[in-house]
């Protein structure tokens, strides 16, 4: 986790900076989403069955009926798992984190 600080020597940041530097550290800092997909038959269909979010520790998801969570080292570690019930995909809603120099 990210922390500011500093700011304009006194140790405040004024209020339009503040709200930027904070809005850059979100986006920065960001999980990246993803799904957990199951492939019925031959790519003949295809169900969400978990959604998630990975930051750069840990992968966290949940069932699309909301009942059941997990948490694992990756967004990969959790698609493995979930591999023995069948076909599954690992599908990333957000592309790679881009940050700003």
């Amino acid at each position: 986790m990210s922390v500011l600080k500093g700011g304009n020597g006194c140790g405040r940041w004024d209020e339009a900076r503040f709200t930027k530097l904070l809005t850059q550290l979100a986006v920065v800092c960001a999980p990246r989403r993803f799904a957990l997909c199951e492939v019925h038959g031959d790519r003949d269909d295809g169900t969400i069955a978990w959604w998630g979010m990975a930051d750069a520790e840990r992968a966290h998801i949940v069932s699309v009926d909301g009942l059941c969570t997990a948490s694992f080292d990756s967004a990969e570690d959790a698609l493995d798992r979930f591999s023995h019930i069948g076909e599954m995909r690992l599908v990333w809603i957000d592309g790679p984190r881009e940050r700003e120099e």
